[in-house]
């Protein structure tokens, strides 16, 4: 099995903060940005597609996916949740700052075909929380 791209960032990250301070705190300021394109780039590999292939199916240039998946461009809103229907991945925002892009539903299963994206988590207490969760956000909107 392939190791994730994360995983020897984060080994080079952690070996490279230990040796330098100045860069320890740039890293922090930009963090966001990497853990998002690193889960980004995990997922769509997972799920077995390029990055052309990702474009047909998101309707995002390929150009663009790369430097999202690079580091070098934040995503608006609305091009994320695009990338993140056609990955069929559910984007976790933590107190801590971290970011994690997880599969909306086990790795195992298929993906949905296309134009029909649930994205509601796998697993059934997942489940009952992102329905209230989508309960409580129609009331709002």
């Amino acid at each position: 099995m392939k190791t994730p791209v994360a995983a020897h960032h984060n080994e080079y990250v952690a070996n490279r903060r230990e040796q330098d301070a100045e860069f320890s705190r740039a890293y922090d300021e930009v963090r966001a940005t990497m853990d998002l394109a690193l889960a980004l780039t995990d997922l769509r590999e997972t799920r077995n597609l390029s990055q052309r292939a990702l474009a047909e199916k998101s309707g995002i240039k390929q150009p663009m996916i790369n430097r999202i998946e690079r580091g070098s461009q934040v995503p608006r809103p609305f091009t994320l949740l695009r990338l993140l229907a056609a990955l069929n991945g559910i984007l976790t925002m933590r107190p801590d700052g971290s970011i994690c892009v997880s599969p909306a539903e086990p790795i195992s299963s298929p993906v949905q075909p296309e134009g029909e994206y649930d994205l509601a988590p796998g697993t059934a207490e997942q489940s009952e929380e992102y329905k209230s969760l989508r309960a409580v956000g129609s009331h709002n909107g």
